[in-house]
């Protein structure tokens, strides 16, 4: 048995190979991202030149594994270069062929954010993109050590203002997906797309992107308003915007009017929008009538401060959970600090009950701090406070060279509630060694069962599994383990491969 742990705990299986994607899908990419700085090939002797503006045309450069950058004008000097092994390229560029500096920048084409997890997947990127209220990336693309995003945005001229406020937008994206900093520069390399996972022709302003600054006084000068998400691109709010069932027709009109108010939109575009939408609506028994319609938007703008519509409507109505930032003026003083630790701290134990009283967590305190909605000094502060008195016990486990910790809070009453439960359930089956001694092998079995689905198993599986089964019945989870098998059947992307652990959680819901 110790022989068979410790090879399963060193093993080191290779991982399934990402098929590349096509070349014209590569080519259409980058075409997309450098639109307008490139021409299509070098002019021959004593051919007429193309009719092109030269103040806005640009250089590209790319780079092999030594980074030596070569300058390129044109597209098939690019697509040759890519052909003879150039591994990286500029998403943004420049004056000159001379130097690949940001004093030299002429135009930023694109944010970026460089994520270094070989288990992240494109449902991670969206699902952080909600969180944050961030637009959907205009591309993903599958590196060796993780993954690239970009979304391109209408080309802005490298001013110093512009670099200024690029820069800092590029390192505020980095930061919020505790992504590579060292790769937030305008003027970096970045991995030429081989696998790309998601393309889509959409094309962002950088205004799109101040709520990560939280700058009040630079969103209401560029937008004309108080910065927020962009409410329209929520998942709830697009559901709205399909259609609603008879009887919530009157609430969801007025919640989308708000919405489009608040987005910028003026009263005859509102109108216009709300009265497609009211087609695509269920006629019912009572059909909603245009002319109610043009009473709700018209009741919605004569309101005279312009409010974003209320977040427990947009729940209610969609059924699915929906929040945003909104960045206003701080009336008042600041709450005094007791004030807000005792908020924090009944946050921070509303979480841990909600995971049945033990909260087990890969994530940093700053990603739990986030998540709460509070400072990462905060929550500090106030876990400290908890482990004081003795509310709360915290254990950590280190999971490998590479992988992370895993950190575990119990509630104390929990805790002693689960001990006990544990020990009458032990001394009913004959002891705490047999008992453990079956998990271990239930565990070992449940290692390879994975060895099948994902093509490897180590140590920190068979943990996780020994974890599992003492949490969970030994039949609830080998049947999760044959419908993990049978999605990975469906699972053309491959992303089981990359992290089916997290899918077996998903499929047990823990």
């Amino acid at each position: 048995m110790q022989a068979l742990l410790e090879e399963i705990a060193y093993a080191d299986f290779s991982r399934l190979s990402w098929p590349e994607s096509g070349r014209e899908q590569v080519t259409a990419a980058l075409r997309f991202l450098l639109d307008g700085s490139l021409t299509l090939r070098r002019r021959e002797r004593g051919e007429k030149a193309e009719t092109v503006d030269l103040g806005n045309l640009a250089w590209c450069f790319v780079a092999d594994q030594g980074f030596r950058p070569l300058p390129v004008r044109t597209w098939d000097t690019l697509e040759k270069l890519i052909d003879l092994g150039a591994i990286y390229f500029t998403a943004n560029t420049f004056y000159s062929r001379k130097a690949k500096t940001q004093s030299a920048l002429r135009w930023l084409n694109a944010l970026w954010v460089d994520i270094d997890d070989p288990v992240v997947c494109d449902l991670d990127i969206l699902n952080r993109c909600w969180e944050l209220g961030l637009p959907r990336p205009s591309l993903v693309v599958k590196t060796p050590r993780g993954m690239h995003c970009y979304w391109k945005i209408r080309r802005v001229r490298a001013t110093e203002k512009a670099l200024k406020l690029y820069s800092k937008l590029l390192r505020a994206v980095a930061k919020a997906f505790e992504a590579d900093v060292k790769a937030a520069t305008p003027e970096h390399f970045m991995r030429i797309p081989k696998v790309i996972l998601s393309f889509e022709r959409i094309e962002y302003e950088l205004k799109d992107f101040l709520t990560l600054l939280g700058d009040e006084k630079l969103s209401a000068k560029l937008t004309g308003r108080v910065a927020a998400q962009n409410i329209l691109s929520h998942p709830a709010v697009l559901k709205l915007i399909e259609g609603v069932p008879e009887h919530s027709r009157h609430h969801a009109c007025f919640t989308l009017a708000r919405a489009f108010r608040w987005m910028g939109y003026s009263y005859d575009e509102t109108l216009q929008n709300l009265l497609q939408w009211n087609q695509r609506n269920e006629r019912g028994s009572h059909p909603h009538r245009d002319s109610e319609v043009r009473a709700t938007v018209r009741s919605v703008y004569r309101e005279k401060q312009i409010k974003p519509p209320a977040a427990e409507w947009v729940r209610e109505l969609s059924g699915m959970l929906f929040g945003y930032r909104v960045f206003g003026r701080r009336s008042g003083g600041k709450p005094g600090r007791p004030r807000v630790q005792e908020a924090v701290r009944e946050k921070f134990i509303a979480l841990i009950q909600e995971a049945g009283g033990t909260l087990t967590t890969h994530d940093s305190r700053r990603k739990l701090a986030a998540q709460l909605g509070v400072s990462e000094r905060t929550l500090n502060s106030v876990i400290a406070a908890l482990a004081a008195d003795g509310s709360i016990t915290i254990s950590t486990m280190r999971l490998g060279r590479g992988k992370g910790t895993e950190t575990t809070y119990t509630i104390a009453v929990s805790l002693e509630a689960a001990c006990s439960e544990s020990c009458s359930a032990v001394g009913g089956g004959g002891g705490g060694e047999s008992r453990m001694r079956r998990v271990l092998v239930d565990a070992v079995e449940c290692c390879d069962k994975l060895i099948e689905i994902a093509g490897k198993a180590d140590g920190a599986d068979l943990v996780f599994f020994a974890r599992l089964l003492l949490k969970q019945p030994r039949r609830r989870v080998f049947k999760a383990l044959a419908a993990l098998k049978k999605i990975k059947a469906r699972d053309p992307t491959g992303f089981l491969v990359e992290a089916p652990r997290r899918w077996l959680t998903e499929i047990l819901l823990i």
